[in-house]
């Protein structure tokens, strides 16, 4: 996988906090945010989590899931 610096960074700073950490890796537009959004709703609904964040590199794709009815899932 080809990282920037400031990526790779952002890893060696989380070393120890893996076990709350989902990274996924795609082409662009390829539903990689779509995809883990999910994962995240079922961390909140079924797994005991009690917060998600999703960090998205654009506020385009954030505001994608503004029409998303998230309570159906």
């Amino acid at each position: 996988m080809n990282l920037t610096a400031l990526q790779t960074d952002i890893l060696r700073r989380a070393k120890g906090h893996e076990r709350f950490m989902v990274a996924i890796a795609g082409p662009p537009a390829s539903g990689k945010s779509r995809a883990l959004m999910f994962v995240a709703l079922d961390k909140l609904a079924n797994q005991g989590v009690k917060q998600a964040i999703i960090c998205v590199p654009e506020r385009s794709i954030g505001a994608s899931f503004g029409s998303e009815p998230l309570s159906k899932y």
